[in-house]
């Protein structure tokens, strides 16, 4: 994750349920504890759209994350990246949970 995160003081991380993190050493940190503790974490991806303004750039995406064969949580995260000396690097993480009308992730588009 070094590799895309951006290490500024301004980069910032909102996880489903969790308040802002800033900074990469708080952000990595947070990440850390994440997974930690958890065996075998798979993403699946989907919608993905990506836009591109000069040196700014943000991507949308659902996000099904599965442990095992499970779908623990699906998430819309929006991504934003600045363009610098290093190239594309990741400033901005907000992931949401997505649920339909019973509460439970959505998971229909996985199909």
């Amino acid at each position: 994750m070094g590799k895309i995160w951006a290490d500024r003081e301004y980069a910032g991380c909102i996880l489903p349920g969790q308040e802002l993190v800033s900074g990469w050493k708080e952000i990595r940190e947070s990440f850390s504890s994440l997974f930690g503790g958890t065996g075998k974490i798979r993403f699946r991806l989907g919608d993905l759209h990506v836009v591109q303004k000069g040196d700014l750039a943000w991507v949308s995406v659902v996000e099904n994350v599965h442990h095992g064969d499970d779908v623990l949580i699906a998430v819309q995260a929006t991504n934003l990246f600045e363009r610098g000396k290093d190239g594309w690097r990741m400033i901005l993480h907000h992931a949401s949970p997505i649920s339909d009308d019973a509460g439970e992730p959505d998971t229909n588009f996985m199909q």
